[in-house]
């Protein structure tokens, strides 16, 4: 793997290389090549297959003759969390449009309350064959669908195999690959062009569907990404706020919570002393951040921001971790939190701010308005995944492979900078 940096850096919105117009990616996917690799014609004979009895279309689809797209988001939490956004455009220029999503059990429970998400089919998530793929074949006997929307970058063979069950002979659209555009075009009649590096994730959801569906003149609305929860999941937030005389207060128009009028939200507010998120936890090990550095970090906050509260989540994976870590702080400001993920999403969009070692609470934070540290060991990650649409400082470590290169001192110069570029009130009310 390539090592770019040398010692970890630090960037905020206005530093972000990927940013700056003068910015050449290190690396980026090829054009796409009009040759057929002659070593995949079992994939070339797959995807004809799939792909029969669609004619490719000429242009895209106008808005408001769609009745019903069907979302294929059958993958991880923060994958959805990054797509929501483009369900909103969807329903922001054709509010009757149907919207069905095929998602995962890794993601159901956080779009089970979203306001534009119409359907919800989950199936597994393996890309290997599983029975639960063919309840998409219930599709059938709803509103015909109009169009099959695969924001998928991998594996495309099951993409297409789901679109085929639940909508036989009905437009697809994906990425396009540099290496295999004529091969998923047979069932993928709208590719999006990516620009790797570049281009954010949540923008590139965006314009896939600017790819395949025609809104008119007029496409002014970039929607950022929103957060769903559930009234009860709210309550609990806020209860255990109370119990700790916490601060908590939803304040961000793009929170939705499910049984409760948005008029209502203040009946949420608790008052108190504030408090953070500081997420240590991942499903994928190498960004697990020692416990040393973690303890040394909370510690230097403690010292410049006496009042301020840290919820320490370690999720099911380091929970015994996060336990030790409250052991050797100060426990009076800092308490560990062992919800499920939807309360975990709840207080985050309550609270001032989020340092996290993984993504998916960082899409939350992005989603409810929630300013932001994140650290990172891939530039390319860096680049497409920083916190979008929202104050931030992102620390990348100059190896390729863990986070422990990052020094505490840098994450709580990050803080610092974060709070001196935001309206926090820090101190009890």
């Amino acid at each position: 793997m390539t090592q770019y940096f040398d010692a970890p850096q630090l960037f905020s919105p206005q530093t972000h290389p990927a940013l700056r117009e003068d910015f050449v990616s290190p690396g980026a996917g090829g054009a796409p090549s009009d040759a057929e690799p002659r070593s995949e014609p079992l994939r070339s004979f797959l995807f004809g297959l799939l792909g029969r009895g669609v004619t490719s279309p000429v242009a895209p689809i106008p808005a408001d003759k769609l009745r019903h797209v069907l979302l294929l988001r059958y993958d991880a939490l923060g994958d959805y969390l990054v797509t929501c956004a483009l369900m909103r455009w969807i329903k922001h220029h054709n509010p009757a449009c149907r919207i069905s999503v095929i998602s995962s059990y890794r993601n159901d429970g956080a779009m089970r309350f979203d306001p534009y998400v119409d359907r919800r089919l989950s199936i597994d998530p393996r890309y290997t064959f599983h029975h639960s793929w063919l309840s998409a074949l219930s599709l059938r006997r709803e509103a015909p669908v109009d169009l099959v929307i695969a924001p998928i970058f991998t594996r495309l063979s099951k993409a297409a195999t789901i679109a085929r069950l639940a909508a036989p002979g009905t437009p697809a659209a994906t990425f396009l690959h540099p290496g295999r555009a004529r091969i998923y075009g047979k069932a993928f009649q709208y590719q999006a062009a990516m620009h790797p590096w570049r281009e954010h994730i949540s923008q590139r959801m965006l314009n896939l569907g600017r790819s395949c569906i025609d809104v008119g003149v007029d496409d002014s609305f970039s929607p950022r990404p929103h957060l769903s929860l559930d009234v009860h999941h709210a309550r609990q937030a806020a209860e255990f706020a109370r119990l700790h005389a916490l601060r908590y207060n939803i304040r961000d128009e793009n929170v939705f919570v499910h049984g409760l009028d948005r008029s209502d939200y203040n009946s949420l507010a608790t008052a108190g002393r504030p408090f953070i998120v500081f997420n240590i936890a991942s499903h994928m090990p190498e960004r697990n951040w020692s416990v040393a550095n973690c303890i040394d970090v909370i510690k230097q906050i403690q010292h410049s921001w006496s009042e301020l509260v840290i919820l320490l989540s370690g999720g099911p994976q380091r929970r015994e971790d996060a336990r030790e870590i409250c052991a050797h702080v100060n426990g009076d400001t800092c308490l560990t939190i062992e919800h499920d993920w939807l309360t975990f999403c709840a207080l985050l969009a309550g609270g001032e701010f989020l340092i996290s070692v993984d993504s998916a609470p960082v899409h939350v934070a992005s989603a409810s308005g929630r300013p932001a540290v994140v650290l990172v060991h891939k530039y390319r990650a860096a680049c497409e995944w920083y916190p979008f649409g929202i104050e931030w400082r992102l620390i990348l470590s100059p190896s390729n492979v863990h986070l422990n290169d990052i020094p505490s001192n840098l994450i709580f110069t990050a803080v610092t900078q974060l709070v001196d570029s935001c309206p926090f009130n820090l101190n009890s009310d």
